[in-house]
């Protein structure tokens, strides 16, 4: 699938990935589902914008009109995410008069948390109550003090325990753009030839899979669950495994890998620099405007590749560590497969 190829042909690839006949049959779909929109269907074949504005989130509405809006963060703000048990926990931070402008977004398993009581507080300061800015946002206006390192964010809501998640907040605010840096791991992720990846992906407490991921330039790919399904895409060919079960053949349009993860890039920041397996690294967050999902990636400052990425969505938490990059790897169909 090139480049140039509409989006659509993409999507009906991640509609019949996501309706495999024998996943369905066996009950195996939800991991599948999980597995397969987190890696190769929640990336379109076309390159990102790493200056893509919030607004295109109009792009990506939820399935029904009556969905609420999605908290989306404010332009050209710091971006940060984290789990919270079952809860995807958006912080946007900028600076607005002297003060700290803060917004949390709060989404649940299935759209924005409503009705939730948030707070936020500084180091050293009281906390500061949130007014509701839409479903799932809620914002407060802080008096930073002298540089603040931290926010924390306290939720409470009915039927789920009081929580605090803490964000970390880089040396200066407003942080350096990014939107450079991003550009240029994308361009080099998609030169590569070869790469493997090692994923952790998580709903919340409880529902976790392990998914090792292997990828060949420019249409071949396999991946396989710990302790379920796995699977061998060659071009318009495909072959899918259960537990217990032999292979079975299928036909589908070509997945062109590696790309990245994200569609497109909002809010690019350098949080700073760091060492990733002795490597020294840019530490960048982002937003994704197409598929609402907040990213941290770690970018090889030698190389450009990126080393590891954090994505926080709704009901998709994900670690993913990539390498070895461009050694030698084949992929070939699976023997006695059937089909």
């Amino acid at each position: 699938m090139s480049v140039s190829e509409p989006r659509t042909q993409h999507r009906n690839v991640q509609l019949w990935l996501v309706l495999s006949p024998v996943a369905l049959a066996l009950g195996a779909v939800a991991w599948i589902v999980v597995a397969l929109l987190a890696r190769s269907t929640l990336s379109t074949s076309g390159p990102s914008s790493a200056g893509a504005a919030p607004a295109a989130a109009a792009t990506a509405a939820s399935p029904t009109s009556s969905a609420p809006a999605f908290p989306v963060p404010p332009a050209s703000a710091l971006v940060l995410a984290r789990e919270d048990r079952d809860l995807a926990v958006g912080l946007a931070a900028s600076r607005r008069d002297g003060r700290l402008a803060l917004q949390a977004s709060v989404i649940g398993q299935e759209q924005p948390a409503q009705g939730l009581s948030v707070s936020f507080r500084l180091p050293g300061g009281n906390a500061v109550p949130a007014e509701s800015c839409g479903a799932g946002c809620y914002r407060a206006l802080a008096d930073p003090g002298s540089r603040p390192r931290s926010v924390e964010v306290a939720i409470r809501g009915p039927g789920r325990p009081d929580s605090t998640v803490t964000f970390p907040l880089p040396a200066s605010l407003p942080a350096p753009s990014a939107a450079a840096l991003v550009s240029r791991a994308e361009t080099t992720w998609r030169a590569l030839r070869t790469l493997v990846d090692h994923d952790r992906l998580s709903s919340g407490p409880g529902n976790t899979i392990h998914t090792l991921w292997r990828f060949q330039a420019p249409y071949r790919l396999t991946y396989r669950i710990t302790n379920g399904p796995e699977a061998v895409v060659i071009g318009a060919r495909r072959w899918d495994k259960l537990p217990g079960h032999g292979w079975q053949g299928s036909e589908q349009d070509p997945i062109r890998q590696p790309i990245p993860l994200w569609e497109a890039v909002s809010n690019a920041h350098l949080l700073g620099s760091a060492r990733l397996r002795g490597r020294p690294v840019w530490e960048i967050s982002f937003f994704d405007p197409q598929i609402h999902a907040w990213f941290t990636i770690w970018v090889d400052k030698a190389t450009a590749r990126t080393l590891e990425l954090r994505m926080v969505a709704q009901a998709h938490f994900m670690h993913q560590v990539y390498g070895p990059f461009n050694r030698p790897l084949r992929i070939v169909p699976p023997t006695k497969a059937a089909g």
